[in-house]
């Protein structure tokens, strides 16, 4: 659960980092090829969890830029938990991502005998950020 938990939040980060600029937006833009890894260490210092990120497709679409990305997230070993690929959108003033897209078949056969319930709209990140 906190290997989800670390995969989760470290794509928030990563669609901040991983991209270059273009014109849809300031902060979160998208350029095919752009790859980005973010890792994770615990409380000793080891390394917890590795995500990596590759935009593999942008497109324009009538509801704005779409890049398609890829990421994958690896153990302290270096072994594949987890793959997907998944939409982000740009607008121009929000990225937005279906943050159920994200959570790869991978990860979803580790909590095949959980009970759990995800439900929400998409994750959204304004292109026009300001302290408060």
């Amino acid at each position: 659960m906190t290997k989800l938990l670390i995969s989760f939040a470290a794509l928030i980060l990563t669609v901040s980092i991983a991209s270059s600029q273009t014109g849809c937006s300031k902060f979160y833009p998208f350029t095919e090829g752009t790859k980005a890894e973010i890792t994770s260490y615990g409380k000793k210092g080891k390394i917890a969890a590795v995500v990596d990120y590759t935009i593999l497709k942008t497109t324009k679409k009538s509801e704005g830029e779409v890049a398609n990305m890829q990421s994958s997230v690896k153990d302290e070993k270096g072994e594949l938990i987890a793959e997907t690929n998944y939409d982000v959108t740009c607008d121009g003033t929000k990225i937005s991502i279906d943050y159920n897209s994200m959570v790869s078949p991978m990860m979803m056969e580790q909590f095949k005998n959980m009970e759990y319930d995800i439900s929400g709209i998409d994750l959204e990140i304004p292109n026009n950020l300001s302290v408060g």
